[in-house]
């Protein structure tokens, strides 16, 4: 199975303490990198210039679904999570073309985006219905934390 940057992409969203997708961000973002970014004579995007846009989307995600910082750092709480990664990786290795430059003209692969963001959106509402009361204090004081550390 190759590793793509797409797939790193996705990951690179929810390294940052566990981020992910939400209300469009993924999609959107990776839409941004393909329009912006600069690709080589082999069809790679620009490392920088990706890793930038990912941190848009992870800015994205703060704004839009805080509560999957406390579901993704507690994978038990929201297993529904990893399924939807699970499916986006399928999604993408049968839709992928081989080059960073043809799935950012592919339908397909954009489409895998579309539906990564609409899973992880239900799975992140559906399973912060069940959390706990404290789930919301943690959401609020950690989503405080980030953006307060990120204008230092």
């Amino acid at each position: 199975m190759r590793c793509s940057w797409i797939t790193a992409f996705v990951f690179g969203l929810l390294v940052f303490p566990g981020l992910g997708f939400a209300a469009g961000c993924t999609e959107e973002s990776y839409l941004s990198s393909c329009n912006e970014c600069t690709f080589d004579e082999y069809g790679k995007m620009d490392e920088d210039c990706r890793k930038q846009f990912e941190e848009n989307g992870r800015n994205c995600l703060i704004t839009n679904q805080p509560a999957i910082l406390f579901l993704y750092a507690k994978p038990e709480k929201c297993p529904s999570l990893s399924n939807c990664q699970m499916q986006f990786n399928m999604c993408k290795e049968m839709a992928g073309t081989g080059t960073d430059e043809g799935d950012c003209s592919s339908p397909q692969v954009k489409e895998c985006f579309a539906k990564a963001d609409s899973c992880i959106s239900q799975a992140v509402n559906h399973c912060n219905a069940k959390s706990s009361p404290c789930a919301g204090l943690f959401i609020l004081s950690t989503m405080a934390f980030v953006l307060i550390s990120r204008k230092a």
